[in-house]
């Protein structure tokens, strides 16, 4: 059953999100999909290899990413923006990696996200809703993903961390 809006309901959207996370886990860590197993650890040298365990934190940080930036989406902007900052850095991660397909979409994204706050300016009339916010958190993800960088992805999106553990406080002393 849908909402007021007609528009899914927050269980069908969860298990969409995370059918649709669990293939995107799948494909990132099988072989002959793009066989990323690995991970970069901060303060240690070379890359960790995790095996089929990047399946299940690749989950986790696809639909925790997705469902973060949902809930700092808002006519004031702050999801257009964290994003923007957030994939110039992810962007200059795969700059230093020499993965110049990365650096190239991580900057478009970014392009995009200041053309959509440029035209989005006060008086703001447009949230991106959960098309745009799902979209861009899980992206950010996938990209934190397949550069081994998906530990930094709470320094990244600190303010993704921060309103998602103050929407649980409030909604925990509210309830």
């Amino acid at each position: 059953m849908g909402s007021r809006g007609g528009g899914l309901g927050a269980r069908a959207k969860f298990a969409l999100l995370g059918g649709a996370a669990l293939l995107a886990s799948l494909a990132l860590w099988h072989p002959d999909m793009l066989g990323v197993d690995y991970l970069f650890v901060p303060g240690l040298v070379g890359r960790i290899s995790i095996g089929w365990l990047i399946v299940p934190l690749a989950w986790l940080a696809i639909v925790g990413a997705a469902h973060a930036v949902n809930l700092t989406d808002g006519l004031d902007g702050l999801a257009g923006h964290t994003a923007a900052v957030a994939f110039v850095a992810y962007g200059t991660i795969a700059f230093l990696q020499g993965q110049v397909y990365l650096v190239t979409f991580c900057f478009t994204v970014a392009g995009a996200l200041l053309a959509f706050l440029w035209f989005n300016a006060y008086p703001a009339q447009v949230i991106m809703g959960d098309t745009g916010a799902l979209a861009l958190g899980a992206t950010l993800a996938v990209v934190a993903l397949m550069l081994g960088q998906v530990l930094l992805l709470p320094i990244v999106g600190f303010v993704y961390v921060a309103v998602t553990l103050s929407v649980i406080v409030q909604v925990g002393y509210f309830a």
